[in-house]
């Protein structure tokens, strides 16, 4: 493995520390039953909108990283994948503001829990498919 493939799985190791984190987060709001003045609820926007450009850094990277022959075929699909999720989880937290009703709310909240977890295993495949 090289140094900069290395480097490269630490982003995404960071990147997944991050994703754990929000999801914990998510839980901790969603076991709450959230309110519409909920603080926690701002955080999370804040926290969902933050994935877009440490994201962004982790593909710039990917594409300056000389990879080993057949690895980047292998992650390219797991690194779009995860940049379209990462786009639709900011799209549900801007979304997050605009739920005038508890039901909405939870089902939003449920939807970036969902797109969560599989942005994880998308990243965790990705190191996986690094080596």
């Amino acid at each position: 493995m090289t140094d900069s493939t290395s480097i490269l799985r630490t982003r995404i190791d960071e990147f997944l520390q991050q994703l754990v984190k929000l999801q914990s987060g998510l839980q901790t709001i969603l076991q709450s039953g959230p309110g519409e003045d909920a603080p926690d609820l701002s955080t999370l926007q804040d926290q969902c909108r933050s994935l877009q450009p440490q994201f962004q850094k982790i593909l710039s990277l990917a594409a300056e990283t000389p990879l080993p022959p057949g690895t980047e075929s292998q992650i390219r699909p797991y690194l779009t994948e995860s940049n379209r999720l990462v786009r639709l989880i900011a799209l549900d937290a801007a979304f997050l503001k605009t739920a005038r009703q508890a039901q909405t709310l939870q089902a939003r909240l449920a939807q970036i829990g969902e797109r969560l977890s599989q942005l994880q295993t998308l990243c965790q495949a990705g190191q996986t498919a690094l080596g």
